[in-house]
Parts: structure tokens; sequence; C-alpha cells
């Protein structure tokens, strides 16, 4: 029998070139579930900045409308030339009823509902939901009758702007 048989010297070369292997491949495995972890800690703290960010934004969105519409600001043309696009701006224009003596006037009343004629009871918001793609669904009340549109407000050069607007008809 040979002297290392007896006493033991270690593996031989082909099994110490296993052994090397099989740790490298234990050592990738670990890195890899390591990489997996990051990624996967990676993605479930981005997802919490883009609820947050989703988040800010309805809360920045719903304090928007709620003042444009609690405080009539609607009404005021300039705060429509800052707060609409061209193109909600165009919708106004082209849904002025009257005479337009100066060539720039909006309908400001697509905003509320087609009452004209009701208690003195107080405007006011009762809710904004979002509903997708920058839409928002508000609900008010206006003379005391309850009326709902869906508003679309986009972001440019982090100004909120109302870019469309969907009337209906208002409820009792």
């Amino acid at each position: 029998m040979g002297l290392c048989t007896m006493i033991g010297c270690g593996p031989s070369k082909a099994e110490a070139e296993a052994q090397r292997l099989a740790d490298s491949a234990r050592l990738a495995d670990s890195l890899h579930m390591v990489d997996s972890i990051r990624m996967a800690d990676s993605i479930r703290v981005a997802d919490s900045i883009r609820v947050a960010d989703s988040t800010a934004r309805v809360k920045k969105v719903t304090q928007f409308i709620t003042d444009m519409y609690n405080n009539g600001k609607y009404t005021d043309y300039d705060f429509l030339r800052k707060h609409c696009t061209d193109k909600m701006l165009q919708y106004l224009h082209d849904n002025y009823e009257y005479d337009c003596e100066s060539g720039d006037c909006f309908a400001v009343w697509m905003f509320r509902s087609d009452e004209q004629d009701g208690p003195d009871e107080p405007n006011g918001i009762v809710s904004v939901e979002p509903k997708g793609d920058d839409w928002y669904l508000y609900t008010f009340y206006d003379m005391g009758f309850k009326g709902a549109h869906l508003v679309k407000i986009i972001d440019k050069d982090g100004q909120l702007m109302i870019d469309e607007l969907k009337r209906f008809q208002p409820t009792k």
C-alpha cells in the first residue's frame, strides 16, 4: 500500500479540481442570489418611489381642481391662459355661445353644470378621483345641483395644465 494512502496526503489532482469547480459553482450561485436579492430590493424601492410620486401627484391635482372650482378660478381668463393648454383654450373658445367682441372669449361655464338657476346653496367640490392616463373625475355641487365632469390634467414643465374636459349631465 502506498504511503499517501496510509497517511492521507489529501485529494488527488482530479479530486481537487472537482472540488474547486464545485466551490466556484456554489459561489456563483450565491452571487446570483445576492444579485437577485439586490435587484428585487431595487425594484421594491423603485415601485415605492413610483407609488409615492403617484400619490403626491394625485394629491397635487386634487388640490388644484378643488382650488380651481371652489374659488371660481375657472372664470379668470388669466388663470385659464396660465393653466390650460392651447387645445383646451380652443375648446373653451369654440363653445362660447355669445357675440365675442374682444376675440378672446371662453365658455367658462363648461366647468360647471348646465343649471342656470337654483337654490342659494354653496358651490363646491364633493370629490376628485383619479381615473388613469391623467384623467380625473370631479364631482361637485353647483347651486344645489350635483354634477360631474372628467378633466385631463397634464404636467407641462412642472406646471399643471388642463388639457381636456368631458362634461356629464347634472344629477339631482
